[in-house]
């Protein structure tokens, strides 16, 4: 069941539960507004947040490339930057993340997604061609 269905059946517990009219009177029960906000804010999927797993190759990619884990996740196009996050985009996609999810992390579409590990893909191959000599 996605969200969008739980907040419905969540709005409808709420509606049956919460109102009732007895001899043309509306009498709510004890069940509160900052109940529903906390019930919603409780089921409210926290995609953006990453898990252990992907918090350490953050933490990686941080160390690795000695900036802050904010300017990595923040939407920059500083030249320092870009081949931290292509290399970011292509540890979670090897670590069997799918598109969406590193587009839920990274804050980007699952096209810049593709992009970034593509363009690592050929930056990695490039290097080893000019480090082999061929």
């Amino acid at each position: 069941m996605n969200v969008s269905e739980q907040i419905i059946l969540l709005m409808n517990y709420l509606m049956i539960e919460v109102m009732t009219v007895y001899r043309g009177k509306l009498f709510t029960s004890n069940l509160t507004a900052q109940w529903f906000t906390e019930e919603v804010e409780y089921i409210k999927p926290q995609e953006n947040k990453p898990t252990k797993s992907e918090q350490a190759s953050i933490d990686y990619i941080v160390r690795h490339y000695s900036i802050q884990e904010s300017v990595l996740l923040w939407d920059s196009r500083k030249d320092e930057v870009q081949p931290a996050r292509r290399h970011l985009c292509y540890l979670l996609r090897k670590k069997w993340r799918t598109y969406k999810r590193i587009w839920n992390i990274l804050n980007k579409n699952h096209a810049a997604i593709i992009y970034l590990i593509n363009k690592y893909d050929s930056h990695k191959n490039s290097e080893k061609i000019s480090w082999t000599g061929n």
